[in-house]
């Protein structure tokens, strides 16, 4: 299966939510999600859907549907950006925490329903 179908099939199970954050993210379109959110036009890359390996390619992790999930750019790169970088429920459980505390992301889109844009996201 391709990695872009997987990351597909992932952002439509996860109700086009980020596996990390649980912030909403766009696959196309993104001047809709915009305008949906109220996300500045420069944040809005940092929602760009992405496929997020559980475990890394680097450390042998394959492109398989159990290993794939779809994340959000911003949460995709930061991961990626430490020296040591946490396992991903590791990860997952801080930016939970953070997000709940109001240190995530925050003010980058107005949104409180847990909605998910069709017009947003991808076709299978």
């Amino acid at each position: 299966m391709q990695l872009k179908k997987i990351r597909n099939a992932k952002m439509l199970a996860q109700g086009g939510r980020c596996y990390y954050c649980g912030k909403p993210m766009w696959v196309e379109y993104p001047e809709r999600f915009r305008a949906a959110t109220g996300c500045a036009s420069r944040n809005v890359g940092l929602f760009q859907c992405t496929a997020e390996h559980l475990h890394p390619r680097s450390e042998g992790g394959k492109d398989t549907p159990d290993n794939i999930v779809a994340a959000c750019r911003f949460c995709n790169a930061t991961r990626h950006k430490a020296k040591v970088p946490k396992t991903s429920a590791v990860y997952r459980s801080m930016v939970q925490g953070r997000v709940a505390k109001g240190r995530w992301n925050q003010g980058l889109i107005r949104l409180s329903a847990p909605s998910i844009f069709p017009a947003c996201l991808p076709e299978l």
